[in-house]
């Protein structure tokens, strides 16, 4: 999905959205799903800059090895 910042016109460009947040868990990312856009396959290979830092997020949040130990997938 497209940011819900460009689709309503908050920010003119995604590249505004850099100088907006530090890190990805600045943003409200639940509501490019309500008020986002699809988005358009360049997008998906810009996201993967972020990648470090989603990691870097993510890795706070829980402990390295849980990036490689098998889960069992459970219904939701």
């Amino acid at each position: 999905m497209d940011p819900w910042e460009v689709a309503t016109g908050v920010l003119p460009s995604r590249l505004e959205m850099e100088k907006t947040y530090a890190h990805p868990e600045d943003r409200d990312f639940v509501r490019d799903y309500e008020e986002g856009t699809p988005a358009s396959a360049p997008t998906v290979r810009r996201a993967l800059v972020y990648l470090p830092e989603v990691l870097r997020y993510y890795l706070t949040q829980r402990r390295p090895a849980s990036l490689t130990t098998p889960r069992p997938w459970t219904a939701r």
